[in-house]
């Protein structure tokens, strides 16, 4: 039984060792994600990003010798079955990754050349598109449940983060009102800071869809548009930060939580760690 405690709604706690957040990837494993684009399937192009995004919080998290567990990750497929593909804080992700992959990558030498160096590149979910097509509502669901069982002893946390990475065809008008059924049970789960947000990335979209276009995107992704949640305007003065710092005043308009863009959704997920200060997104791991 979860206790219930005074709502403050504000989205205002900053996540830290003491206090982590949840954050949850709803991976879509639906057929069409096993579509190519760009010489590779939807799935391992949300795979990758995914894992990059994992690598990128960890590595803004390495603190001398130890990782600041500042965020619990969770990663559940949904399609045919539904799992959870990894779990943990950020050092047990950290030291049981599936594999080490090597590539390369070139960096200045200090001579105003390019050197080419490995890099070693964690992997931690690695998974297939199955056969039928996936459910948006039950996947939702699904994380409602994780978030549940995470939020039974911790309801004074930071509020929890699900991100649908999907090519967005598991919405479509017919099924809106039983997704917004699943999102505002989801919503209902106890935290002093504020209801679960959430958010979406588009795998392999037509459109170029930006966090800071806010509502001005397209109407082929009005459904998506409709259902995720605005981005705390706390979380925004830290996106602005990132991105156009003479841009933010406190009057803007929440953006919206749907984008295209592996960098957006890193700046999204990463803003509770930076409230209240001119917090600064490193862009470039590769």
């Amino acid at each position: 039984m979860i206790n219930t405690p005074e709502m403050r709604g504000d989205y205002s706690l900053m996540c830290s060792a003491r206090t982590p957040q949840l954050i949850v990837f709803l991976l879509d494993r639906g057929r069409s994600m096993a579509d190519g684009i760009n010489g590779e399937s939807k799935m391992e192009t949300a795979c990758r990003v995914i894992n990059r995004i994992i690598t990128r919080l960890i590595l803004a998290n390495i603190n001398g010798p130890t990782i600041k567990n500042r965020y619990h990750i969770a990663v559940l497929g949904y399609g045919e079955d539904y799992l959870k593909l990894c779990s943990g804080s950020l050092s047990d992700l950290f030291d049981n990754p599936l594999r080490v992959e090597e590539t390369n990558r070139e960096v200045a030498d200090g001579n105003g050349g390019l050197v080419t160096v490995p890099v070693r590149f964690p992997v931690f979910v690695d998974t297939e598109a199955q056969k039928s097509d996936s459910n948006l509502s039950a996947a939702i669901m699904f994380a409602k449940a994780y978030i549940e069982e995470w939020m039974s002893d911790k309801n004074e946390l930071p509020a929890p983060i699900v991100v649908n990475v999907s090519d967005g065809n598991n919405l479509d008008l017919s099924l809106i009102e039983r997704v917004s059924s699943s999102l505002k049970s989801l919503e209902e789960l106890p935290s002093i800071d504020g209801p679960s947000l959430f958010y979406s990335m588009l795998i392999g979209s037509n459109f170029d869809i930006s966090v800071l276009d806010k509502k001005d995107s397209n109407n082929h992704h009005a459904p998506l548009q409709a259902i995720v949640s605005n981005v705390p305007n706390n979380h925004c003065q830290c996106i602005y930060f990132a991105y156009k710092p003479e841009d933010y005043d406190s009057t803007h308009s929440p953006l919206i939580g749907l984008t295209t863009h592996e960098n957006e959704l890193y700046s999204i997920i990463n803003a509770s760690a930076g409230i209240g200060r001119a917090y600064r997104f490193e862009w470039d791991y590769a």
